[in-house]
């Protein structure tokens, strides 16, 4: 390794998924990067991860890894700054880890998986459980996302610092494009189509009130199942109620935003998902599964309503009170704006990562 004078000038390198992949990290990064953090702080992002078949997967994870060799070498690195999930994203690290070890480098492991505990459990072998258990005891710092998540990596690891930092978003921005003069309630579910989230869960709970509450209309963006999910709809005679139009960019989710009423994420297991953010920082009342870091963000009957994991009854109740409650949503909504603002903000965030890596030793321009 290259031996640097004690002018060179200290940086961090963060690792993760390209920006312009699909799921919450890269949109993590991205609300980093409208936030300033990579013109604050000295911070060279390494991709390792990308959309696309297994080859182009394997060309970009090689060549994060030539990229990151290349920024050890030319760079004083006083920090990696790893964004990891579970499954292939902790196999894709594994080697990263190993080389900071190595190589003496301190690395800060920023968790933002919501099934990494079913990956540890009941995934992973004794010699993979002890790599997992291995990485987390020798990261200088762990980041989780809620205090439930918190406790549950302090299961599996001896490591004392475990630090609590939840997602943020642009709370501002979001609010100027809220609406709701509309006739027709528009419901909104934002993740990936598929059992975890739930989206199984709230057609059900919706065919069995729609004659009841027929004027509505879900919006189910994401990417996963997107044939099952209609189809299912069809089955429950809800396809004229229920639009999927794949993933969304950006743009498109903003617009989204501002056109519905009610966002709806009634998962099965989660970290702290960004789309709740995003819809609370649009002043959006919410309906979700009281899983993972989602207690931390929404307080039953204020912000939104919470239902059990799997309670599709309990879901279809939500939805009613809702649905039917032109004032309720009103002030939920209000409410939700208001937390989103005081305590997600993506700016919060990164005035606490900022902290984080001036102790490191990097000059910081607040």
């Amino acid at each position: 390794m290259a031996r640097f004078g004690k002018n060179a000038t200290a940086c961090i390198a963060m690792i993760g998924t390209s920006t312009r992949t699909m799921g919450g990290i890269a949109t993590v990064v991205q609300e980093y990067i409208h936030a300033g953090l990579f013109q604050q702080a000295p911070v060279y992002y390494v991709v390792t991860h990308c959309d696309g078949s297994a080859p182009r997967k394997l060309v970009r994870a090689v060549a994060g890894y030539v990229q990151l060799l290349l920024l050890l070498f030319r760079r004083k690195v006083v920090l990696l700054h790893i964004h990891l999930s579970s499954r292939a994203s902790f196999w894709r690290k594994l080697p990263i880890c190993v080389l900071a070890r190595l190589l003496r480098y301190p690395y800060m492991l920023h968790l933002h998986a919501s099934e990494f505990m079913a990956f540890y459990e009941h995934e992973s072998g004794w010699i993979a459980k002890r790599l997992i258990r291995h990485v987390f005891d020798h990261a200088d710092i762990v980041l989780a996302l809620s205090p439930e998540w918190q406790q549950n990596v302090a299961t599996f690891t001896s490591n004392a610092d475990i630090r609590i930092l939840p997602n943020g978003v642009r709370v501002a921005e979001f609010l100027s494009l809220r609406n709701r003069n509309r006739s027709t309630v528009q419901l909104l579910f934002l993740g990936r189509l598929g059992k975890r989230k739930g989206i199984y869960d709230l057609l059900l709970a919706l065919a069995r009130i729609r004659a009841v509450f027929p004027e509505f209309v879900l919006v189910a963006a994401g990417d996963g199942e997107t044939e099952d999910v209609e189809k299912e709809a069809s089955r429950l005679a809800l396809a004229g109620n229920v639009i999927v139009p794949g993933w969304i960019d950006a743009d498109r989710r903003l617009e989204l935003l501002e056109q519905s009423d009610i966002f709806v994420l009634p998962s099965h297991a989660e970290g702290l998902p960004m789309s709740l953010l995003e819809a609370m920082a649009a002043g959006l009342p919410v309906v979700c599964s009281t899983v993972g870091g989602i207690p931390l963000a929404v307080s039953d009957g204020q912000e939104g309503l919470l239902v059990e994991p799997g309670d599709v009854d309990g879901l279809g109740q939500a939805l009613a009170r809702m649905m039917q409650d032109a004032a309720f949503r009103a002030a939920c909504g209000q409410r939700a704006f208001e937390r989103a603002k005081r305590e997600f903000s993506v700016q919060t965030c990164v005035h606490r990562l900022l902290d984080i890596y001036q102790s490191y030793g990097v000059a910081i321009q607040r």
